[in-house]
This record gives C-alpha cells, structure tokens and sequence, in this order.
C-alpha cells in the first residue's frame, strides 16, 4: 500500500512539472537557457595598483562584447582579481560554476599563481596585460594576447645600441616584469659594445623615488630607461626631470597609455620608448572606429590596453561560437586559425600559445605620441 502511495504521489508531482514547464518553458532546464550564448569570465584588476589599466581592459571587453552581438553573441561575466593571487583564483573557481566556455586574465604574477589551477580546470584562457616571461611556456590551456617583456626591451635597447649612446642607466620596477626588462636591456646593449652604468629599482606605489634617481644619476649617464607601471613609474620620470638629467629617457609601452602620461607631464617630452602600434594616431579604418567610439562613451582615449583586450574578446566569441562549451574544440579554434585585431596585427598563435609582436618606436611630442622620425 505504502509503495502505492508513493508512485500515486510520483505521478502527480509530475504531472504538475509537466503543467508547469507548457505555461511557462523559462522554468525548464534553466542551465541551458543561460548556455545559449557562449560565456567568457573574466578575472580583471577592476581595484589595486593597477585599477587604471583594468578600466580600460573592462571597456575595451565591453565594446567587444556589443560587437558580436552583430553575429552570435556571447556573455561576458567580470571577476575583480583586485591584482592578488589569492583573490583571482578564488573568482575563477566562483565563474567555473557558470560553466564558461573560455577565461580572460589579467596580470603577470596573478596570472603566473594562477596557472596550475587553469591547467587542472582545462579550460582555454587568454592572458592580457601579462608581459612577463614564461607566462604560456610549458601550458596547454593559457595562450597570450599581449606583448612580451623580452620584445620591449630589445626593441628599446637595440635603439639605444644603434644610437651608440655608450653609458646607460636603469631604473625598474621591483618585480618580475621590470627584472625581465632590466636584464633583457643590460643584455642587448652590453652585446653590442655598450655600458650599464647603475641600476636601481622602485616600488609600484613609490611616489618619491628620489635617492634610487640620484645613485644612478651620479654615474653620468647619457641616456636612462625606465622600465615598469604604476604611481612608481610615473614619480621616476619626473624625478629625472627634476633631478636636471638632460639626456635621452628611454621607455617602455607604458607611455602608451594616457593615464601614464597625464601624472607624468612634461618629463615625458622627448622620450623615446618601443610600443604596439595602436595609439589614437593610428590610421586604420578600425582602429579610428574603435577610437571614436571608446573616447564618446567613456570620455577619454584608449590605448594599447584596451585595444588587447577588445581583440580578445573578439577572439574568444570566434573560437566558441559552434563548439557546444567543448574545450579542446575551442583550443584547436585557437591554434588553427588566424584573427585580425585592431593592433595592425594579425594573431596566429603556437603550439606554446605565443603570437608574435609587432613593436614600433615612438616619442612624445607636445605632449602626443608620435612615431619616431614620422
């Protein structure tokens, strides 16, 4: 009687469901609602030392996502890694529940820490504002779409060498990325018949860096590169200026970016740095595009920055598109095709998920950004 009981409720609990599901559809399966689309989650720097550049990958991403709306569509759901480890990772496994088709991340060491966990959930993910080495080298499901430490600095350093500028100091960020810089620099120049100098470093949020300035100053530099981001970066350049250095500043693309260039001011003038060729001089109809409409929805110019970050969700809505929340499918999208982006650039990524750079030499100008000897 009992078993009676409990088939009769059986019945009737689905009948109901059954009621339920034809007036209102929405309420089933609601997973697969949300899957229409494909999903990115993202773990960007929205807070932390690197807020800046954050606000410009979260605008650069929300252009992108608008755009391919025009043809598929995707969701893009934004994580703060607030620049930490810790933080990034435990964001990643709160969008793992959502079950995302791809990841995008932000930052060399957040990125680095965070590796072993993308490796283990084995879903494809690019990194963006990552230049630091090693970061894809040896990883099946982490691929790149930024410019690396390596290419910059001998970029820059070759420059340096060719204009036989003899006795150079260095001026660095105190972490991976500016110990990548300085070495790969000292290396190129010394190479070619060239002399370090001195070589100091300073902390992303040092904002009076004046006695690392004045030691590498005391050995009479010709020309000084200064290497890195952050309130640091900015304060270093200005000390030079400050400090009466007259010769060559050299830099890196962080001069690129106008939020940089605004708290530095005029110790920028006349520095010379190696860049991605996107700037808001550029004369590609879709860079202008994108430029136009970055600067009447947010008020201010992009960069470099946020032209990655567009072209990396514009990669992952290509790769994911058709392949049914499949990883290894949207890896193989990954490696077999090529994707044109607003950096004048077109990816093709390797089997060790690398796209090669494309860099240009650039000076400030009254203050704009021009190419060298344009």
């Amino acid at each position: 009687m009992k078993r009676k009981t409990i088939f009769f409720a059986f019945l009737l609990l689905l009948g109901l469901t059954s009621v339920a599901v034809l007036r209102n559809p929405q309420v089933f399966n609601l997973n697969s609602q949300k899957k229409q689309r494909p999903l990115i989650g993202a773990v960007v720097f929205l807070t932390g030392p690197q807020a800046s550049l954050g606000r410009e990958v979260q605008r650069g991403m929300q252009l992108a996502k608008e755009d391919t709306m025009k043809t598929n569509g995707i969701d893009l759901e934004v994580e703060d890694s607030k620049d930490d480890p810790t933080t990034a990772i435990s964001a990643i496994n709160r969008l793992r529940s959502r079950n995302p088709d791809m990841y995008l991340i932000t930052g060399d060491v957040v990125t680095l820490r965070a590796r072993p966990v993308l490796e283990q959930i084995k879903i494809p993910t690019l990194a963006t504002v990552a230049a630091g080495p090693g970061l894809t080298s040896g990883s099946k499901w982490l691929l790149r779409v930024f410019i690396t430490a390596e290419s910059q600095a001998t970029t820059i350093s070759s420059y340096a060498a060719k204009e036989k500028l003899g006795k150079v100091g260095i001026l660095s960020i105190n972490n991976e990325f500016g110990r990548t810089m300085s070495s790969r620099f000292k290396d190129v120049f010394e190479a070619s018949g060239g002399k370090i100098v001195a070589s100091e470093t300073y902390e992303i949020n040092d904002g009076s860096p004046k006695s690392q300035v004045a030691k590498v100053l005391s050995f009479l530099p010709n020309a000084v590169f200064v290497t890195g981001f952050g309130d640091g970066y900015a304060a270093t350049m200005r000390q030079l200026r400050e400090q009466g250095f007259k010769g060559k500043i050299l830099s890196d693309a962080g001069l690129s970016v106008p939020y940089f260039r605004s708290i530095i001011g005029k110790a920028a003038e006349g520095a010379i740095f190696a860049a991605p060729v996107f700037d808001d001089a550029i004369s590609d109809p879709n860079a202008v595009s994108f430029t136009k409409r970055y600067k009447e929805r947010f008020g201010e110019t992009p960069s470099y920055i946020a032209a990655y970050a567009y072209d990396a969700i514009q990669i992952a809505s290509k790769v994911t598109t058709g392949t049914k929340n499949n990883p290894e499918a949207v890896r193989n999208q990954l490696l077999d095709q090529s994707f044109d982006g607003l950096l004048n650039k077109t990816y093709k990524f390797s089997e060790n998920g690398e796209s090669k750079d494309s860099l240009v030499l650039k000076t400030i100008q009254g203050g704009q950004v021009k190419l060298l000897n344009r």
